[in-house]
C-alpha cells in the first residue's frame, strides 16, 4: 500500500522532524497518524483509491441497471394504455 504526499507533510522519523514533499512516498505510519492524514487529504493510498473507484464504477452500473428497469416498465406502462391506431382492432 503506497501512501503518496498531496502536501508537504512534518513527520517524525526515527526521531527526527522531517518534512516529506508532495508526490513522495511516505515511510511507514502509525495507523492513527495514517488516518489523520487520510481524513485530512493530505495523503493518497493508492490500495484505498483504486477501491473507491472500483466501489464508485459499481454503484453506477447498479444505478444504470436501476434506470433501465424503471424505464422498460414507464414504456410497459404507456404502451399499456395507448389507444391503437384508427383501423386496428385489439
Amino acid at each position: 500500500m503506497t501512501k503518496i504526499a498531496l502536501i508537504p507533510v512534518a513527520l517524525m522519523v526515527d526521531g527526527q522532524r522531517k518534512v516529506i514533499p508532495a508526490g513522495a512516498e511516505l515511510p511507514a505510519l502509525l495507523e492513527h497518524d495514517e488516518r489523520a492524514l487520510l481524513a485530512a487529504k493530505a495523503i493518497s493510498d493508492d490500495a484505498a483509491d483504486a477501491q473507491a473507484a472500483q466501489a464508485r464504477a459499481d454503484a453506477a452500473k447498479a444505478a444504470n441497471a436501476e434506470f433501465q428497469a424503471a424505464r422498460k416498465a414507464a414504456r410497459q406502462a404507456q404502451e399499456s394504455t395507448a389507444a391503437a391506431p384508427a383501423g386496428k382492432k385489439n
